[in-house]
């Protein structure tokens, strides 16, 4: 992907492309913004990366034998990619992260270029629920980091789970390159209360910012934050 100026998840301002919500290498000469969700910056433009994804957790759940027995099912992220796609998109649901934002299948998750948006020498921290632990270790494989640890944010209220209630939710800490932390005494546990849905603690931002250099970018985020390039089309001024 060298040589391009910039990526984009916003089929808004691309309405020639019919490809929905999946971010693409794109020609900017036809690029129609609207003011959201901006085109993410050329190759190699961040050091640091926390990505948030939208998980669909009904692929999850057909997985385990629930759900819709007409949709498509899997067999874990390395068949879908052997596979090399689904079978069509799910509807919206009235429950759960489906019911708040668009979700994303794990192949269109594992599409995202995240492998191009890191600089050669590079932190990513992934989000993912307990469900996704997995897929979320080969998720970052995949987009070329090495698995070094996972941060846990433990809430004060119950969450949702098909076995145990989750209480807890992971940020995995990946590396590219020979890229060192900046501390070594900081733990790996963030205690902080739940606030709304998939919004994560500001602790967790601090934490970043203390062991990992800029330039920052957050995908997928909630809001703007002072000093990062926040993306998605939920974001929110300060």
């Amino acid at each position: 992907m060298s040589g391009l100026t910039a990526f984009c998840c916003n089929p808004a301002h691309h309405p020639y492309i019919e490809r929905g919500w999946m971010p693409l290498a794109v020609d900017m000469d036809r690029h129609e913004d609207d003011g959201r969700a901006p085109c993410i910056p050329g190759p190699r433009a961040f050091t640091t990366i926390v990505i948030d994804p939208p998980w669909e957790f009904r692929q999850k759940w057909q997985q385990r034998g629930k759900g819709n027995p007409n949709s498509d099912t899997h067999d874990g992220l390395a068949g879908i990619f052997k596979r090399g796609g689904h079978n069509g998109h799910y509807e919206a649901g009235i429950r759960g992260a489906a019911a708040k934002y668009r979700c994303m299948t794990l192949y269109e998750i594992g599409q995202l270029p995240v492998g191009d948006w890191a600089a050669s020498d590079a932190h990513l921290y992934l989000w993912t629920p307990n469900a996704f632990m997995a897929d979320a270790c080969a998720l970052m494989e995949r987009w070329g980091f090495t698995y070094i640890t996972l941060l846990t944010w433990v809430k004060n209220q119950l969450g949702m789970g098909m076995y145990y209630r989750n209480t807890t939710e992971h940020a995995l800490f990946g590396i590219r390159g020979s890229l060192k932390t900046t501390a070594r005494n900081v733990p790996t546990h963030i205690i902080a209360p739940r606030t709304e849905h998939s919004a994560k603690p500001g602790e967790f931002y601090r934490v970043v910012e203390g062991m990992s250099p800029g330039p920052y970018m957050d995908a997928f985020a909630r809001k703007e934050r002072e000093g990062w390039f926040c993306w998605g089309d939920q974001v929110e001024g300060v």
